[in-house]
């Protein structure tokens, strides 16, 4: 007997067809629908007070115009300050007096200052192209926030009914299906809150830091230091990297080393103690894993990576676990 001959297997194959059509038609929004789960994790608590004086369609309303005016409002910006910004440190740089007398400096007949002029003008030149990538990738960042909040109108009346349905169709005990909802919960919490604590003191410090040497826009240059703060590997640095530079050439060396001890120094390890803390006490979640995810989730979903990356890796870590206690085919 064929296997389409089966009104059972055509059915599915139609399903089958019909959800790999609609998965397709979706991936490009992926980013956005799986962070409206996450902004439904936040903003659960603040929706459940506020449904208490007024009818959940007033209560979501005003939770989406908050998250779009806190987020989508500051982002933009900070997106065309950083543009113009670029601009005006590259060309500021290029034209500077000081930059100029040090590409007329030579010692023992070599001209070092061409070449130390040259080599800052390409480090400006890189640094002005990282903003224009930063701006552009916040550009993409607030469009699929623009559809996550979209989808939160819907997902944070419905999250009830929502858990009702699918917890059967998990694959797992009872006991274990309300773990996964818990403890996709914790991670969330606690990546949003962790970073969210590494970028205000990162940009606290930095900014003071430009205000205490004299370098202008404090307040601009520290906002920008907490945003790019949570980006592995690079981080802040993008932002305060050419301060100690400028100082120096503008013959201030000690402002210098203090801008660069204290951005580098004070301010760079502030993930080092706070995250390992905050991750060890909402999730149970080792740093590492926190570091690969998100370094996955910026390759994966943008800047909203930072925090489905290691909330995904997370995740897959503890379904594995749940097998192996379930089904008996590894320890656990």
């Amino acid at each position: 007997m064929r296997v389409l001959d089966v009104p059972r297997d055509r059915a599915t194959l139609v399903v089958l067809i019909l959800i790999a059509g609609a998965t397709y038609a979706l991936l490009p929004f992926a980013v956005g629908i799986l962070s409206a789960f996450v902004l439904c994790v936040l903003t659960e608590p603040f929706y459940d007070r506020l449904k208490r004086y007024m009818s959940g369609a007033l209560a979501t309303t005003i939770i989406i115009l908050l998250m779009l005016g806190l987020v989508v409002l500051p982002l933009t910006w900070l997106g065309l300050e950083l543009t113009g910004q670029a601009q005006q440190v590259f060309l500021n740089a290029q034209h500077s007096p000081e930059l100029a007398a040090y590409a007329r400096v030579k010692i023992a007949g070599v001209d070092i200052g061409t070449r130390i002029a040259e080599g800052s003008g390409a480090l400006i030149a890189w640094s002005s192209g990282k903003a224009f990538d930063l701006a552009s990738s916040l550009a993409s960042g607030l469009l699929q926030f623009a559809i996550a909040c979209l989808c939160l109108g819907f997902l944070l009346p419905a999250r009830k009914d929502l858990w009702i349905r699918v917890k059967p169709i998990i694959p797992f005990s009872t006991e274990h299906s309300d773990e996964l909802l818990a403890h996709f919960k914790g991670v969330t919490l606690a990546t949003v809150i962790g970073m969210s604590l590494v970028a205000g003191l990162q940009g606290a410090i930095i900014g003071a830091l430009f205000y205490f040497v004299g370098l202008p826009n404090s307040l601009f240059w520290g906002v920008a230091a907490a945003i790019t703060s949570v980006i592995p590997v690079v981080g802040s640095t993008a932002v305060w990297l050419l301060a100690p530079l400028f100082l120096f050439f503008r013959h201030e060396p000690i402002s210098a080393i203090v801008m660069a001890v204290g951005s580098g120094g004070v301010a760079g390890n502030i993930t080092s103690f706070v995250s390992p803390l905050v991750f060890r006490r909402y999730a149970q979640l080792h740093p590492l894993i926190t570091l690969l995810g998100v370094l996955c989730g910026l390759r994966l979903f943008g800047l909203l990576g930072l925090i489905l990356g290691p909330l995904l890796l997370s995740y897959a870590i503890r379904v594995s676990q749940m097998y192996a206690q379930e089904y008996g085919t590894a320890s656990a």
